[in-house]
């Protein structure tokens, strides 16, 4: 599998968005886990086969030291059966607000502050991947294309709002696999009624977005085909996630990057090759995570990411009340998993990347910039 062109394209972006392609060519280990692969997202009668608002998360820890598992028993307190694995379930539970409880969360991202080790992660919206290939389908959406990671972003607004009703709708019509030039019409015709309901709802700095959204989703209902949504297996949204380890092979390709051995992934990476510029990579492993602890420390870090994000999309409307009835102790921790993820995107901007809505990925990036400084911890 030739890459080069993919990792091209990929320098291209951040040069775009007013990043050096440089911070692609890091020379680290990067350790991972992840987090949320539901492996298939599929569309019921009435829902899905999982929540739909899962952040699938890969990513984990970057650094060069060695750290014995018995003085990570020690940092984290942690129970004296736990003799192979320290896993996240050992160090919180519950939803992000009760994580940030967690005396032992705290020991974690103290433990990353003082060996100023970096952390790393690329995410996934699974509703939102699902969803955005119906703009991208509509022929007119060219003269929107200023706004259009907006217009997708008020997209998932909608779908998500009544996400029961956005189900029959998908699996009605089998989407992704819309079958017919009436199927295209029609399915367009029940997006705007999901707007028209949403308007109510919708925060008025949002109408004008939700309006434009309206007029491009009648231009598709005048269409016959939609090319992105037809000839696809119907009701699966999701497939499969290897592509988002074979990105990070290809793209941190002067880095060592050490998996966990999730055997049905290993198994399609393993049947594949990958090059740049005719080399054959060789840059990445799957190990067992019992047998290193910094790939156990991803997995500690994964998951408390994926609460954040979800947290995030959850309380959107009103984030900071959310972060407001945080106790002193949630408080602190909060600001020092903000300053982990803050010292990590100045090292490297490229070690964060988000698939989502616009205003999510935006949010994120503003709460760890108000709450990641060192005079907050």
């Amino acid at each position: 599998m030739d890459c080069t062109e993919i990792r091209n394209i990929n320098k291209k972006m951040l040069v775009v968005q007013g990043i050096d392609p440089k911070y692609l060519d890091v020379c680290t280990n990067l350790f991972y886990d992840e987090t949320g692969n539901v492996k298939k997202f599929i569309v019921r009668e009435d829902s899905f086969n999982v929540d739909a608002d899962t952040h699938f998360v890969l990513g984990g820890i970057a650094c060069e030291e060695i750290i014995e598992f018995e003085e990570l028993k020690t940092r984290f307190a942690v129970q004296k059966s736990v003799s192979e694995e320290i896993k996240s379930k050992h160090i919180y539970s519950g939803t992000f607000e009760l994580c940030l409880k967690s005396a032992k969360l705290e020991h974690f991202l103290d433990l990353l502050i003082e060996k100023k080790w970096y952390v790393h992660f690329t995410s996934l919206n699974m509703l939102y991947w699902a969803i955005v290939d119906i703009l991208d389908s509509i022929e007119d959406i060219k003269i929107y294309l200023p706004c259009i990671d907006d217009l997708k972003a008020m997209l998932y607004r909608v779908t998500k709002h009544d996400i029961k009703t956005t189900a029959k709708l998908f699996y009605n019509y089998q989407y992704p696999d819309l079958k017919t030039a009436d199927d295209v019409k029609d399915f367009m015709s029940g997006l705007i009624k999901l707007c028209n309901e949403y308007e109510k709802e919708c925060p008025q700095n949002l109408k004008i977005l939700l309006l434009a959204l309206q007029k491009i989703l009648v231009k598709g209902s005048q269409q016959d085909y939609a090319i992105f949504i037809q000839n696809e297996s119907k009701h699966k949204l999701i497939e499969q996630l290897t592509c988002f380890y074979e990105s990070e092979i290809y793209t941190f390709i002067n880095s060592n990057l050490i998996f966990d051995n999730e055997s049905d992934i290993f198994a399609d990476i393993d049947s594949r090759q990958y090059d740049i510029d005719g080399v054959m990579l060789s840059n990445y492993k799957f190990v067992d995570s019992k047998s290193d602890t910094r790939v156990q420390l991803s997995d500690i870090f994964v998951g408390i990411m994926a609460k954040y994000l979800h947290a995030i999309d959850v309380n959107i409307e009103n984030i900071i009340g959310y972060i407001s009835q945080f106790d002193e102790n949630q408080k602190r921790r909060f600001n020092k998993l903000n300053q982990v993820i803050k010292y990590s995107l100045d090292y490297n901007p490229t070690f964060i990347h988000q698939v989502t809505a616009r205003e999510l990925q935006t949010k994120l990036i503003e709460l760890v910039e108000n709450y990641g400084s060192c005079e907050n911890v």
